[in-house]
């Protein structure tokens, strides 16, 4: 009896299934195989132990590279952000509670999108983060005594299928899915 070894090799891919239309092939770029993981964590405090810092890490727990512009942090534009997210409960039940954010942004002539992904993106390898870390001292420092609930939310460049398309083509793979980390809180004294 004969004995044999069989090594197998098995690649996974994404696979973008073609759709006909009119007898033309397009593309469904609905399936993005970018698996991406955000979390947010006290960094630091102030000398009486109030909040002052907050870390926050978006890592490549997938297997396939992910391309994005680097996250503005506070206020979204339309290259992506990461986003605080905050609930204040006052300690004195005759305050009202609550708190919301604003900003504002203005866009001006910029490169094709395909050189911004070549000369400003940075690409995150599977298992590879960013970590940056967030001033949250000012945010704070008006809020009184209190519980303050908070979550930081990840919003990917703002992409029309015909410009996912474009990138694709080109070799970059942006994430295209909205993350939000577990709330958590801590209290203001």
């Amino acid at each position: 009896m004969r004995g044999y070894l069989v090594i197998a090799t098995v690649t996974l891919a994404p696979v973008l299934p073609l759709r006909i239309l009119g007898g033309q092939a397009q593309q469904i770029l609905a399936v993005n195989p970018i698996q991406l993981e955000l979390s947010a964590e006290l960094a630091a405090t102030t000398e009486n132990g109030q909040p002052a810092a907050l870390r926050i890490t978006l890592k490549n727990a997938g297997y396939v590279a992910a391309d994005m512009p680097m996250p503005a942090l506070g206020c979204g534009n339309s290259d992506g952000a990461l986003k605080l997210q905050i609930e204040w409960r006052s300690s004195d039940p005759s305050n009202s509670s609550g708190i919301g954010w604003g900003c504002a942004s203005g866009m001006s002539d910029r490169p094709s999108l395909i050189h911004r992904a070549r000369d400003e993106w940075i690409r995150l390898q599977p298992g590879e983060f960013l970590t940056v870390t967030m001033n949250v001292r000012e945010r704070l420092g008006h809020l009184g005594p209190g519980t303050v609930n908070y979550w930081v939310e990840y919003e990917p460049s703002a992409l029309k299928t015909s410009e996912l398309q474009q990138l694709r083509q080109a070799g970059y793979m942006p994430p295209t899915e909205r993350l939000k980390t577990t709330r958590a809180n801590f209290r203001v004294d």
